[in-house]
């Protein structure tokens, strides 16, 4: 693409065939955002276009490692891929899309929703052979403590913390509450779950940790259907400055991602008909106009937001399942 730095993927740019037609909403498209793209690509790994039964969730380290899983199009596995490298099919069956963060050096840690409901993380390190070629070394499942448990096909949202922390997020299994838990890597122990207040969601939620403010935030999709956003400082006080979104709304869990200096984006799939949408927010509680994806893109699911320092990316799974992606915005 622009450069390896700019974005870490292999380019595969959709061609404009009847098939990838039908991807699209037949409303007019408006006007691109500063930064972003009117092209799609398709996610590669080991050289093939993935599909997938969900959206696609990764992490890059600060050697350039990229980690990417997702739950496989036709089949309850989890699939893997390093630096787009052949997928791996991991232990274990979900019926939610996985999620993974970066935890520093060489360490990433993997969520998914088990069958059950429960939730179950493993801490993967990236490492290298004699030969130079770098390879998985995978941990064991272990399941997230503390009561922690939501409904089977949700997934949960993940984000890095300061200190080689996880914020974890989760929608319950018993009510449309939202909670929320820390797991402390470098101590190995877990907070308790506890309840984001006024937080209820028919969806699950997304996470983002914006460094310019020490603020996490939490974007969800109120029982109204609209974007609401409410943040925390870390370590945890109280959860504040609920942001509604007004204007669209939406019918699966929204996407969010922060830029070091303190803004970002939130994108959303329209209920309905699916296209996707674009709004900018401040971290401590302003935020702009949604605006429609360029060229009035639709997706299967809920997007994913990938921010690169100061580009965010848009992650999303078409109608088809392919799996595609694009620069959304440049801070």
């Amino acid at each position: 693409m622009m450069s390896l730095r700019a974005r870490w993927r292999t380019v595969a740019v959709t061609a404009m065939t009847a098939l990838a037609v039908m991807m699209f909403s037949t409303s007019p498209a408006s006007a691109a955002v500063f930064g972003e793209s009117t092209t799609w690509a398709n996610e590669i790994e080991d050289n093939v276009p993935v599909r997938a039964n969900g959206f696609m969730g990764e992490a890059r380290a600060d050697s350039g490692d990229l980690i990417q899983v997702w739950r496989g199009y036709d089949n309850p596995g989890m699939y893997i891929s390093l630096d787009h490298g052949r997928p791996i099919r991991m232990a274990g069956e979900t019926n939610a899309s996985p999620q993974v963060v970066y935890m520093g050096g060489a360490q990433f840690v993997l969520f998914h929703t088990g069958t059950n409901g429960f939730i179950f993380y493993m801490v993967l390190t990236v490492n290298q052979a004699n030969n130079g070629q770098r390879y998985l070394r995978f941990g064991n499942w272990q399941q997230v403590p503390n009561g922690a448990q939501t409904n089977n096909g949700r997934p949960v949202a993940v984000a890095a913390l300061p200190h080689n922390n996880v914020a974890l997020a989760f929608h319950g299994a018993n009510s449309d509450e939202l909670w929320s838990m820390t797991f402390y890597v470098p101590s190995n122990l877990w907070g308790d779950p506890s309840r984001v207040p006024g937080a209820t969601s028919q969806s699950s939620p997304a996470l983002a940790f914006s460094p310019a403010n020490n603020l996490l935030l939490l974007a969800y999709r109120g029982l109204d259907n609209r974007v609401n956003v409410i943040r925390t400082y870390f370590p945890y006080a109280n959860w504040f400055g609920r942001s509604i979104l007004d204007g669209v709304q939406t019918d699966s869990e929204p996407a969010i991602a922060m830029a070091p200096a303190g803004w970002g984006q939130v994108a959303v799939r329209e209920r309905g008909s699916g296209v996707l949408y674009l709004e900018d927010v401040q971290d401590t509680g302003g935020h702009g106009d949604w605006t429609r994806e360029a060229i009035g893109f639709a997706s299967a699911y809920g997007p994913r937001l990938i921010m690169d320092a100061f580009r965010a990316y848009l992650v999303v799974t078409n109608l088809n399942g392919y799996v595609q992606w694009k620069q959304s915005r440049q801070y």
